[in-house]
């Protein structure tokens, strides 16, 4: 006959037996989901594709298209009432564009990379007219231009030979001043006529230049007057 001490020992033996081999068990199960999980390769991130995407607000309406197709790729921003304000657009050969536009829907500013990686902006009017235009090119020479209307009215410009010049013209796009310090420092101011003929001149400037048919280059302090044909009316010094 067991002894009732040694009979609850055994119980309290077997109930601890039990919970180890259900403890067991469940740390196998966790092993093994945790090795099928690290064994599964990692799943790939989603990718949609299209030639078009719409951006809706809140309340449906359109504010954005981006879209791609055989000229190159473009982004649409347009405002609550539905006009398009900007845009962005990069063409097939990879020429960078970027325009602003008015509540009518007219380019009012825009910049943009040449193939060449030469870049330029403009400012325009109401009427899409260029009021100023700046651009930068490859050969390391600038140009700023103004405009009033659809007319040119002055150019600020450096050359590539690091000359640098200022043209005004009149109101038929006619150069009538230049005024030039060449790539030497020789400075020149000329004054021209509504027939294109310059009709004087002060500073370094070539007499061929005005039709004389002579090789002479005043000196900087000069100041040189010329008829219609080109020819030296006055010159000081002489």
């Amino acid at each position: 006959m067991i002894d009732p001490t040694t009979e609850d020992r055994l119980f309290r033996l077997e109930r601890r037996l039990r919970r180890f081999q259900a403890a067991g068990i469940v740390l196998g199960l966790a092993s093994g989901v945790l090795l099928l999980s690290a064994a599964r390769p990692a799943a790939k991130a989603r990718i949609a594709e299209a030639t078009e995407f719409h951006l809706l607000d809140t309340n449906g309406a359109l504010r954005g298209v981006l879209s791609a197709d055989r000229t190159g790729t473009q982004l649409i921003l347009k405002d609550g009432g539905g006009k398009t304000r900007a845009r962005m657009r990069v063409a097939d050969d990879g020429t960078p564009r970027v325009e602003l536009l008015d509540r009518t829907e007219r380019v009012r500013f825009g910049m943009e990379l040449g193939r060449d990686g030469a870049p330029a902006a403009h400012l325009d009017d109401d009427q899409g007219h260029p009021r100023a235009a700046l651009a930068a090119g490859a050969d390391g020479s600038s140009r700023l231009e103004l405009g009033n209307g659809a007319k040119k009215r002055a150019v600020l410009e450096v050359a590539a030979d690091q000359a640098a010049g200022l043209a005004i013209y009149d109101e038929d796009e006619n150069a009538r001043l230049r005024s030039v310090v060449a790539a030497d420092g020789g400075p020149a101011v000329k004054l021209i006529g509504a027939d294109g003929t310059l009709r004087a001149s002060l500073g370094n400037v070539s007499l061929k230049e005005a039709g004389s048919g002579a090789n002479e280059r005043t000196q900087e302090g000069s100041l040189v007057l010329y008829d219609r044909k080109g020819a030296v009316v006055f010159k000081q010094p002489k």
